[in-house]
């Protein structure tokens, strides 16, 4: 019966990692041929498809639930019918334990595979390296499951046996599984969100561990052997993985680093030469790279994480420009050892492409770009880009036009508009940002009152305003007030203070007036919004102007909303769109 069940799982093997590799190819093949069939249709109207585009249509927008039951149903029938010259009733139990374990590790191949960045795959296939996140966690998940279920089948049946000890601690092949699946175990509750976004350091290197002891250890302990072909292609996959971050990897300083007062908002500036090479500067809108505060040949490069960020900037600037929010510490969130100093080496990897897709770049006439926060660095490359296009047809050097681009910036802070004053190439884009440029500030407005904590009392912060030039809020002083005051009495300390800060803030204005920088106030944009959030009927009322055009359908085929956010500020772009039929793009902060 033991080379029975071992002889049926070893054919059995072959086939999941058969439908692995098929379901891959499946996802690049559907990708590149919508790609370039579809680029100017809109993928939320299914009704626009017949039976087999319809098939390809969840492939391409990799929809996790879709997947699942593309990949999942021939999976679990082979697990349960999968031939072995026998009534399915008289097989016995024991296959299935066993068959478990095997698919598990041949589940971490694909897993492995759709976390693959190389940078000709993603060319080829049309997919940008964030878009098999999701499908990657719920896959994990998955194995997980199958790996958990097939330990504790086995110690389940050892201890109604009562050989516990004898097989799981005694038998070196059993006792090395005991290890994955307790390492497993602890990786678990880490992946939970909560834990996850609150310890990411930790899980990342947990995750990294059990990935190394799945797929190293696994072969000693798996009977009968999973190292053909298994193992070798898991080996051929980190290789690669381990190459690619070699050759586009380079430890650089950054140039320089602007704080922003008031604001979690910092400017990064690196040389274009330290990301891309002195002969490859062309990278598309809102491409990103990757940021390491460890050497490349430190361990720590390769067990923590490296952190994303959006390119802010276009390959004709003078330099790479990242608009980065830190916390107060002046750490990047969830990467508790990122902290990005100006005149510091860090470790940069080679830039990632973008997420706009190529048919919005190509074809778009009606551009919404929606932002929340350091979003900004995603959606002003955009910007400019399209707002380029339109200066090229000005000039009679371009060949298409771009009718409608507009802008929209969540803020919680009225500060964070600062970090556009040091956005030089913002200069040539005066007029445009007048006209498409909107700013919603949700948190504030432009008459503030904030509560002082050892009083029942309330200061009403009075505005200030500089003539000819902006107006802006003295709610930079809140701080000084609340700290110079608490052992005082409020009434005679805060006229005093309040004061000084107005002279502070206007010596502080003048001096922007006189640096050359990009002018920042009220008028400088179509509209500033206080206290609010973009009203998702209202604010985007003009999108139903295009019932009253003959050819509608092809207007909204070529119209677009680019996003990046929050996870609820996405959801509310992903309703937005589908609401007005259009097609959309998104990035997320949140994962």
């Amino acid at each position: 019966m033991k080379k029975f069940t071992s002889r049926v799982n070893i054919r059995y093997g072959y086939y999941p990692f058969v439908t692995s590799l098929i379901f891959f190819a499946l996802l690049v093949v559907s990708r590149r041929l919508l790609t370039i069939r579809y680029a100017r249709r809109r993928f939320s109207l299914v009704k626009r498809y017949n039976t087999r585009n319809f098939f390809f249509k969840f492939f391409y927008e990799l929809k996790v639930l879709h997947l699942s039951i593309y990949l999942l149903i021939p999976l679990v029938i082979s697990f349960v019918v999968y031939p072995v010259n026998v009534p399915l009733r008289k097989i016995p139990g024991k296959i299935y334990y066993k068959r478990l374990g095997r698919l598990s590790y041949v589940l971490a191949s694909l897993n492995l595979l759709i976390t693959l960045r190389s940078n000709i795959l993603l060319k080829v296939s049309k997919f940008n390296y964030t878009d098999m996140i999701p499908l990657h966690k719920w896959l994990s998940r998955f194995i997980f499951i199958t790996m958990f279920v097939h330990s504790l089948v086995y110690m389940v049946v050892w201890h109604i046996d009562d050989i516990v000890v004898k097989k799981m601690f005694k038998n070196k092949y059993n006792l090395v599984g005991f290890i994955i699946f307790v390492i497993f175990c602890v990786l678990f509750p880490l992946s939970i969100r909560f834990l996850r976004r609150k310890y990411y350091k930790l899980f990342y290197m947990m995750h990294h561990l059990t990935l190394i002891a799945f797929i190293f250890l696994t072969p000693y302990h798996a009977r009968p052997s999973v190292l053909v072909p298994y193992f070798y292609f898991d080996i051929a996959i980190l290789a690669i993985i381990v190459i690619q971050k070699l050759f586009y990897s380079r430890v650089k300083t950054i140039i320089k680093k602007v704080d922003i007062p008031g604001s979690n908002l910092k400017l990064i500036k690196l040389p274009k030469f330290t990301i891309f090479g002195l002969n490859n500067t062309n990278f598309a809108p809102a491409s990103h790279l990757r940021i390491s505060p460890y050497h490349i040949l430190n361990p720590l490069f390769w067990m923590l994480p490296t952190h994303p960020f959006s390119i802010a900037s276009l390959p004709g600037d003078d330099t790479i420009d990242l608009i980065v929010k830190e916390n107060s510490n002046g750490k990047i969130p969830m990467m508790k050892s990122l902290k990005l100093k100006e005149n510091k080496r860090f470790t940069i990897t080679k830039h990632f492409e973008s997420a706009v897709p190529v048919s919005c770049l190509n074809n778009c006439e009606n551009l919404l770009i929606i932002v929340g926060g350091s979003g900004i660095g995603y959606g002003l490359p955009i910007y400019r880009y399209f707002q380029d296009q339109n200066m090229k047809m000005e000039n009679g050097d371009g060949n298409r036009k771009i009718k409608n681009i507009r802008l929209y910036w969540v803020i919680s802070n009225h500060n964070d508009l600062k970090v556009l004053k040091y956005v030089e190439s913002l200069k040539d884009y005066e007029a445009e940002i007048k006209r498409d440029f909107h700013i919603y500030i949700t948190r504030e407005s432009p008459k503030q009152v904030i509560e002082y904590r050892d009083s029942a009392e309330v200061i009403e912060l009075e505005e200030i305003h500089v003539t000819g030039k902006s107006d802006s809020s003295v709610d930079d002083c809140k701080h000084e007030v609340l700290e110079d005051c608490k052992h005082e009495v409020l009434e005679d300390c805060k006229n005093e203070v309040l004061e000084d800060c107005k002279n502070e803030v206007l010596e502080d204005q003048v001096s922007v007036e006189n640096d050359g920088l990009f002018d920042i106030s009220n008028d400088t944009f179509a509209s500033v919004n206080y206290n609010r959030r973009p009203n998702w009927n209202s604010d985007f009322k003009y999108l139903d102007e295009f019932d009253e055009f003959d050819d509608v359908e092809q207007i909204r085929d070529n119209t677009w909303i680019l996003g990046c956010g929050p996870n609820g500020l996405i959801k509310d772009i992903k309703l937005l769109a589908n609401r007005k039929n259009v097609n959309y793009s998104i990035e997320s902060f949140e994962f």
